[in-house]
């Protein structure tokens, strides 16, 4: 829908194939930095580059009640079923489906998080197909970083990873 947003976005559902051979594909938004409220997706997205999420690429704003449904693909780093990358807090989300991840940091609903998230709820099948080492794989979040707060996680998807240093 929006490559580069930066107004704030209610009540919003679509359904949609989105592919992508650079950084930043997201289903609804490539790179967000304002505020998303009630955004649903339900379709397929695959990103050759880095951040590629169901929902949202990369992500700087606060997000609240988000749902996917559908196949993520991402060849880069940082592929999440909802959410590629964020550094914006983030409650009520809920993903299902299949995330497959080819590089590092591959989530279940977010590939890396420095943020404060909360309420979230993975069905999804992640799988990780990366063979080398220094990579991350995860049912809800492939890497927490350092200061990043998660609260009240589910995971009901099935995680497999080819070679990851943590899963």
């Amino acid at each position: 829908v929006i490559g580069y947003n930066t107004g704030a976005m209610q009540n919003v559902t679509c359904q949609a194939t989105v592919t992508g051979s650079v950084n930043y594909v997201g289903g609804v938004i490539g790179y967000n930095t304002a505020t998303l409220k009630n955004i649903t997706f339900s379709g397929d997205v695959t990103g050759n580059g880095n951040y590629v999420g169901g929902i949202v690429g990369n992500n700087t704003a606060v997000l609240e009640n988000l749902n996917f449904t559908g196949n993520v693909v991402g060849g880069g780093n940082y592929v999440g079923g909802a959410i590629g990358y964020t550094t914006g807090n983030m409650n009520y989300v809920y993903t299902q489906g299949t995330v497959n991840g080819k590089s590092s940091y591959v989530g279940g609903v977010i590939g890396a998080n420095s943020a404060k998230i909360q309420n979230v709820n993975n069905k999804a099948t992640v799988t990780g197909s990366n063979t080398s080492s220094g990579s991350a794989v995860g049912g809800v979040i492939g890497q927490n970083l350092t200061g990043a707060n998660a609260f009240n996680l589910v995971n009901s998807g099935n995680v497999s990873a080819a070679k990851y240093d943590a899963v």
